[in-house]
């Protein structure tokens, strides 16, 4: 309450009532791979840091989302080693770059992989086509690239044989 005296000395009291009304700060934390963006701070971010975004709540007052934005990195792509045409029927060893603190992820197009394919090396049994495709997915701290080659898929043809059908020892 607060009061006042009026110019002929009468006396008014004023009420007010008043409200405070919630302010609100959010942290996010979040991150991207090297390469990508993420929008804060009013703008598309590439580097690791700490942006700020001011807006205005339903009821007037100010909120701010502070984002602790980290960048990480991405494998290298080192492609993929091994023949790139092959028979048909042959198995074949394929590698990449090994790196310790890497997953990798090994698939084919008609070709069967043979053992396991989460390492940096792998043998491939083509099967199927006149091309496959190997690829090799590699992921660091859950940042990823792959690397892929195309296969030439070579047909073995049955070895055919002419002349004289029986072999005599003194012709």
């Amino acid at each position: 309450y607060d009061t006042s005296n009026t110019i002929n000395g009468c006396d008014s009291v004023f009420i007010t009532n008043l409200t405070v009304n919630p302010s609100y700060e959010i942290t996010v934390e979040t991150f991207i791979c090297e390469g990508e963006n993420y929008y804060a701070g009013g703008e598309n971010q590439t580097a690791s840091g700490t942006y700020y975004d001011t807006l205005t709540s339903r009821d007037g007052c100010d909120s701010v989302i502070i984002t602790n934005l980290t960048v990480k990195d991405i494998p290298s792509s080192s492609g993929i080693s091994g023949p790139i045409t092959v028979c048909k029927g042959n198995s074949e060893i394929y590698s990449t770059t090994a790196n310790s603190n890497y997953k990798y992820k090994w698939s084919t197009i008609n070709g069967e992989i043979q053992g396991i394919d989460t390492s940096n090396s792998l043998s491939v049994l083509w099967i199927n086509g006149v091309t496959g495709v190997i690829e090799v997915t590699k992921t660091l701290s859950e940042c990823s690239i792959t690397d892929s080659e195309i296969i030439t898929i070579k047909s073995v043809s049955k070895p055919e044989i002419t002349g004289k059908k029986s072999v005599c020892a003194y012709d």
